[in-house]
C-alpha cells in the first residue's frame, strides 16, 4: 500500500505541475503548441510544432461493432484496451507533457483541454478518487478543492467513475471533469479542464466526447 500511494502521488504531481507550467507560460489561459506540420518516420505519422518539437501522432484504433466514429478520428486510450472518438473539425493534438499519454484542445470558441493519463498498478477507485483530490488540494494551497458532482457512470457497457471539481492552479479556477477506472492493473484518468466561468457550457462538449469511450473491439 505504501509503494501503490507514493506512485500515485507522484503521478499525480506531474498532473499538475504540467498544468502549472502552461499556466505561468500562458497567463490565464492554457496555450497549446501550434502544429506546424506532419510527416513520416519509420511508417509512423509524426507532428511538428511550431516551437520545434515533435511528437508521434497517435495511432487510430480500430474498432468494430456500432460504427459510432464514423467521420470521426477513432484514437486507443493509451495502453488500456480503450478507444475513444474526435472530430477533427473540432479537436487538434496538443503536445503531450509529464504524465499524460496525449493531449488535445478543443478548437472552438470554448477553452477545453483533454488530457489521457495511464498508470500501472493495482489501485481501487476509493484509492484514485482520494488521490486525485489530495493532489489537487495541494496544488491550490488554502483555497479548499470544490467537488460538484460525482457518480459512476456506465458508458458503452463499461462503469466508469466521474468526478467533476474545481481547483484553484496559480490563481485561476479551473473546472476538472475525470472520468476514470482502474482494471486488470491498468488505471487510466480520461480528464478535461476548463476555466470555471465557462464550465457549463464546456460540460456539453465533453460529454458527447465521454459517450464515445468504448472497449476496444466492441
Amino acid at each position: 500500500m505504501k509503494a501503490m500511494r507514493i506512485l500515485s502521488e507522484a503521478f499525480m504531481k506531474r498532473f499538475f505541475a504540467v498544468i502549472a507550467v502552461l499556466l505561468v507560460s500562458a497567463g490565464p489561459a492554457l496555450a497549446q503548441a501550434a502544429e506546424a506540420g506532419r510527416t513520416t518516420l519509420n511508417g509512423r505519422s509524426i507532428i511538428l510544432f511550431q516551437d520545434g518539437t515533435w511528437q508521434y501522432a497517435p495511432a487510430p484504433a480500430a474498432r468494430q461493432g456500432d460504427g459510432e466514429c464514423e467521420g470521426l478520428v477513432q484514437l486507443p486510450l493509451a495502453d488500456t484496451g480503450f478507444s475513444f472518438c474526435l472530430s477533427e473539425a473540432q479537436w487538434a493534438v496538443d503536445r503531450a507533457e509529464g504524465a499524460f499519454s496525449a493531449m488535445y484542445f478543443y478548437k472552438g470558441d470554448l477553452s477545453i483541454y483533454l488530457g489521457i493519463i495511464p498508470e500501472r498498478g493495482n489501485f481501487t477507485d476509493e484509492f484514485l478518487r482520494k488521490a486525485i483530490i489530495d493532489i489537487a488540494q495541494g496544488a491550490s494551497g488554502l483555497t479548499p478543492v470544490e467537488v460538484q458532482n460525482e457518480d459512476t457512470v456506465t458508458i458503452g457497457g463499461t462503469a466508469w467513475n466521474f468526478l467533476q471539481y474545481v481547483a484553484r492552479i496559480n490563481g485561476v479556477d479551473f473546472t476538472f471533469i475525470n472520468y476514470y477506472r482502474s482494471n486488470d492493473g491498468n488505471a487510466v484518468q480520461f480528464a478535461f479542464w476548463t476555466p470555471k466561468e465557462g464550465a457549463a457550457a464546456a460540460l456539453e462538449v465533453v460529454q458527447e466526447v465521454a459517450q464515445t469511450l468504448r472497449r476496444d473491439g466492441t
